[in-house]
């Protein structure tokens, strides 16, 4: 006598719930992004030279966006303009950081034996390079006391 086999009942999907505020942040910051990016190749007008005819016209103007200000400027193409130099700075900075980051990780690593070196290996690297990682540990208990340099 051989039992009929039984189906094993479907685990029932659970539906992925989206969060909304990391939808709106994602949206935001591609929208920026892509704003940025084409400030390279296409600004409607020049955001620095005033039109004095065309001063403090509200958003949605003909040929205006977002309006003009008090000397006539582009208020869209400045936001243009003004995101493509946030985000230069902002990578500038972040590059800046990783560099220096990946400097002090290769002095660090080059600057003798370790604590946990087993005497007979540690032979062969010379003991004199002992300053570097004193220098080192000095750097990295400098970082916690400033605010927000603590990032590497």
């Amino acid at each position: 006598m051989t039992l009929a086999p039984t189906a094993t009942p479907a685990k029932p999907r659970r539906r992925r719930r989206r969060n909304l505020t990391l939808t709106i942040g994602i949206v935001v910051t591609v929208a920026f992004i892509a704003m940025a990016l084409a400030s390279f190749f296409y600004l409607p007008h020049n955001p620095n030279v005033p039109r004095i005819p065309d001063r403090l016209l509200p958003a949605g103007s003909p040929g205006y966006l977002l309006g003009t200000d008090a000397l006539g400027r582009d208020i869209f193409s400045q936001l243009m303009v003004g995101a493509r130099t946030s985000l230069l700075v902002g990578a500038g900075g972040g590059g800046t950081a990783l560099e220096a980051a990946q400097v002090r990780h290769a002095a660090s690593g080059t600057a003798g034996p370790s604590r946990s070196c087993p005497p007979r290996a540690c032979r062969s690297v010379p003991a004199t390079r002992g300053w570097m990682r004193r220098k080192m540990r000095q750097l990295r208990s400098m970082f916690p006391s400033t605010p927000f340099a603590s990032a590497s």
